[in-house]
Formats: C-alpha cells, structure tokens, sequence
C-alpha cells in the first residue's frame, strides 16, 4: 500500500471516530447516569386555624356620585379607625373595590330612571389574632353603621402553624417509602434525594359566613374555629444505587 493511501485510510479512520464520538454520549465520569427515581406524594394533618381573613364593604346611595362617594368614604374611615385601634396593622389591610355606578329603576311608561347613585369601597383585612376576632368585628360594625356589610369571613392556618411542618415531614416520609417500593422491586437501592418541590399550596382556607352587619348588637359576634385540613404535596427524586 502507498504512503498516500495510508494516509487516506487513517483520515478516514479518524473522520468515522468523530463522527461517531458526536452521535454517542459515553457514560464516563460525572456524565454518567446510574439512575434515578422520582415520585409524589402528600400528607395532611389536622389542625385548628390561627387566622381569620375578612371581606368588608361599605355601601352608600345618595342624589349624586360625588354624595354618594363622599359618603361611602366617610363610613370607611371609620372603619379603618377602629381596625387601627385594634391594632390592625396597615400591611394586613387591602382595597380591592372602589366604585360608584347609576342606581337604575323601571318605572312604567318612563321606562329606565337614575333614581340616584351607589357607591362601594371594599377593604380586605387579615387578623392574626383568631382571639381578637369576635371583637374586632363587633367594633368594626358598630364603626361602619348601616352602610356596612360583612361580605366574608375565612379561617386559615398561618404558616408559621407547627401543623405545617407535620405535613411535610409527613409527605416526604410517604414519598421515601414509595421510591424504596420501586428501587427494592427492580434490585436497586436509594441512593441521596436530589431534588425535591412543593407543588401544593400550604394554607387551607374555608368560607365560615357572608352576612350584613347588626350594629345594634352590644354582643360581640361569636366565632368558632374548628379544625382546618392543611395538605402538603411533594415531588422528590432520589438516585439510584
């Protein structure tokens, strides 16, 4: 065989070589995957709320929008005065309404009518204190008068509640057993957890009542907590030995 032949035939070799070493991963060194497992699963615990979260609204119909604007405001001052002095902090109240639209009757042959117009503000307010609640919405009513309504009340379990962190243990505990099922059955073993997320929301929260406040009542409004569910979902993957 010639000088140049050889030649040719070890390009060639090293042409094919390339070309292969591209289309193959080689499973050396940190490249190497041995296998993992990866599975979900949760775990729930009871536990009682610690929290209340309240809808309030204030609702006024006067001749014109400003009247009624003006008016609506005025009550929910008062309102927020008294959760100031219940010491409601301003980071736990939230506007979510402000609005003012025609008060619209039918009236026989005249057809439509303004017979004046309502406005709305709404506030949104987290208790931390589930103790203070019963209070705080005695005061508040007393505040807002007639013009206000109580639109919701929710419970929930904060997340510094210790019931959060049972859960969790409990979901990961679940999801080691399950991956272990399915490292004994194909002869392998856990290795370490490599990744592992929550996908699911931490806090259960539950309507309790949506009612218009009595601000004739001396009484203070009477709140139960009960128990809350508080799930955990977790996805873990674990290597393989």
């Amino acid at each position: 065989m010639s000088n140049n032949a050889k030649i040719g035939l070890a390009l060639a070799s090293l042409l094919v070589g390339y070309v292969l070493g591209a289309l193959i991963k080689w499973p050396i060194g940190g490249t190497h995957n041995d296998g993992t497992v990866r599975v979900n699963a949760s775990g729930s615990v009871m536990a009682t709320p610690d929290q209340m979260v309240v809808d309030l609204s204030v609702r006024s119909k006067r001749a014109s929008s400003a009247e009624a604007l003006s008016s609506a405001s005025a009550s929910m001052t008062k309102v927020i005065a008294a959760l100031d002095a219940a010491a409601i902090v301003k980071k736990d109240m939230s506007t979510t309404q402000i609005a003012v639209e025609p008060d619209i009757t039918y009236e026989g042959k005249e057809g439509q009518k303004v017979s004046g117009y309502i406005a709305r503000q709404s506030l949104r307010v987290t208790v931390r204190d589930l103790k203070k609640s019963s209070e705080l919405l005695s005061k508040v009513s007393a505040a807002g008068g007639n013009d206000l309504i109580i639109e919701n009340t929710s419970l929930k379990v904060s997340s510094k509640n210790s019931a959060l962190a049972e859960a969790r243990l409990k979901a990961i505990k679940a999801a080691r057993a399950k991956a272990a099922t399915y490292a004994e059955a194909t002869g392998r073993s856990l290795g370490p957890v490599l990744r592992i997320t929550e996908s699911s929301g931490s806090n259960t929260v539950y309507s309790v009542r949506s009612a218009a406040a009595d601000s004739t009542s001396g009484s203070n409004v009477p709140v139960e907590p009960g128990e809350a569910k508080i799930k955990v979902i977790v996805d873990a993957t674990w290597r393989l030995n």
